[in-house]
């Protein structure tokens, strides 16, 4: 049997594995959007929203590696017209269970690149990258881009509180710009990271310890110690620069996930 591709997809029932919920993004027609990043069980990448993480039924609370059932469907060009976008049926959605943790990176291991151009040449918005760390800074943002940084964060908590959301935000604007300096097969380039968990991460550790620690804290996590044990990039483009441009200094950093490379199978 053939494996559909994205295309073949209009209205129908798909099972998908969740990997990363990803930070809301402003602009667009939708306004705001909170997605979730997935791939359906032929590999392919799939975008869904909009997606209400605080929905009464337990068993539609659905976390990283779940395998979930729902009914999706394309939006019109107008609502989104990168190719992996999907509507869900937020009251379809079923969870079958977890993608066990031995098949993890086998699962991930046919979508995985090792270079965004290609990805972007073909017009994707998603895509899950393996390059090297090259670095890991912590910029403090000057008094102008705070400002912009705190008008966009009071407007993302209005939007999302009208669909009871906005406990995904952290508890308040982050002074810094988190970014990843990586090498992979198309060069050296520096990607800044809307992960809203490392943004929370910071916070926590700032209470404890105060800025200064929380920031060596940050850098050693997430600069040192993930990196070491392995892991891949998921990679993804906002609504704004996925039409307008192949470059792929547009994409941002919307997670992590443990990785290692899987050998290859022999004969033998």
């Amino acid at each position: 049997m053939q494996e559909p591709s994205l295309h073949d997809y209009d209205s129908r029932t798909l099972e998908a594995v969740i990997l990363v919920k990803a930070a809301p993004q402003s602009g667009g027609v939708q306004g705001v959007s909170v997605f979730s990043a997935a791939l359906d069980l032929y590999r392919n990448w799939l975008r869904l929203s909009p997606v209400s993480f605080r929905v009464p039924e337990e068993e539609q609370r659905f976390g990283r590696w779940d395998r979930i059932r729902f009914r999706g469907w394309k939006p019109s060009p107008a609502q989104d017209a990168r190719p992996e976008a999907r509507q869900v049926g937020q009251k379809t959605i079923e969870i079958l269970g977890q993608l066990p943790r031995p098949e993890q990176a086998a699962f991930l291991s046919r979508v995985v690149v090792h270079g965004l151009r290609a990805e972007a040449e073909a017009g994707r918005s998603l895509a899950l990258l393996k390059a090297e760390v090259l670095g890991f800074a912590c910029e403090k943002l000057g008094p102008a881009e705070f400002v912009e940084r705190c008008a966009t964060f009071r407007q993302l908590r209005e939007q999302l509180d009208l669909f009871g959301q906005s406990h995904l935000m952290p508890a308040e604007p982050i002074p810094y710009a988190f970014c990843y300096r990586l090498r992979d097969a198309d060069g050296e380039r520096v990607h800044t990271c809307e992960d809203w968990e490392m943004d929370a991460a910071f916070l926590v550790a700032r209470k404890r310890h105060g800025e200064k620690k929380a920031l060596e804290d940050l850098t050693r996590l997430y600069g040192e110690g993930l990196p070491r044990q392995g892991i891949a990039f998921i990679m993804g483009t906002s609504a704004a620069s996925a039409t307008s441009t192949t470059d792929p200094r547009g994409w941002v950093v919307h997670g992590l996930v443990p990785f290692e490379d899987q050998p290859q199978a022999t004969l033998f």
